[in-house]
């Protein structure tokens, strides 16, 4: 019907974070570090849940109410969205949503039905990461998918740059973190040598304009989002430590 509503937009969210794997070390500096930072001694790479619910706040209509900084829907969901349903149940309440999502474990999917049609137009800023894969040994061939799916993603793009990251893949999205300690072969130690440098491409954009409110490039850009989250686990489990002399 002209005039109508628009349908809901899907959107897939993985419930927590991914963390990497931490090997045990018998560098006694490293292990000492650890358990000043309160870092485990020993981990296995996986997911997990940093808050409940995704940390989104709801009314009994399914309205959001607040999204929490750092949760899994941030840049996703924004105040004033919808829920309609999730994983294809309607949702009836806040309580029933928040047992639905609960319900979920760590590295679980949700695919969440969600108008978007009502928010209000301001600046929120949004980013996708493109990370290399194993065919992709330069910049150039990286951009040459970027510039490929920009073809086909009708986002309305802010910018766009070369992001650096080293020791894990799995360190992009921190701030700060810390290198390993080697030891060469004449006893001296160094530091901050240890793991693998990565380049990609991040690019940036308003997901709170109205040229990137409509389903196609909300949508386009979630999985997009899941395909680097994929790709970050990738290149994490593949990497084996090394010293750079």
């Amino acid at each position: 019907m002209l005039g109508g509503p628009a349908a809901p937009t899907e959107i897939k969210v993985i419930r927590g974070h991914y963390v990497p794997a931490i090997e045990k070390t018998d560098d006694i500096f490293e292990a000492r570090r650890r358990a000043q930072n309160k870092t485990p001694q020993e981990r296995e790479a996986g997911y997990v849940i940093h808050s409940d619910h995704l940390g989104i706040s709801l009314n009994d209509a399914g309205f959001v109410r607040k999204v929490a900084h750092g949760s899994e829907v941030e840049g996703k969901l924004f105040e004033g969205d919808r829920i309609r349903s999730i994983n294809g149940v309607k949702v009836a309440s806040k309580q029933q949503a928040y047992g639905l999502i609960e319900s979920v474990e760590a590295g679980g999917e949700l695919v969440l039905a969600v108008n978007v049609d009502q928010r209000e137009t301001k600046q929120c800023l949004a980013f996708v990461d493109f990370l290399p894969t194993e065919e992709e040994p330069s910049l150039s061939v990286l951009l040459a998918r970027v510039n490929k799916t920009l073809e086909t993603w009708p986002v309305k793009v802010l910018s766009m740059e070369t992001m650096m990251t080293a020791g894990s893949m799995a360190n992009k999205d921190s701030t700060r973190f810390m290198m390993g300690i080697n030891e060469g072969k004449d006893g001296k130690k160094s530091y901050g040598g240890r793991g693998i440098f990565y380049q990609f491409f991040r690019v940036w954009y308003n997901s709170a304009d109205p040229a990137n409110r409509v389903p196609e490039v909300v949508q386009k850009g979630a999985e997009l989002a899941e395909a680097a989250d994929v790709a970050m686990i990738t290149l994490d489990k593949k990497e084996t430590p090394c010293s750079i002399m």
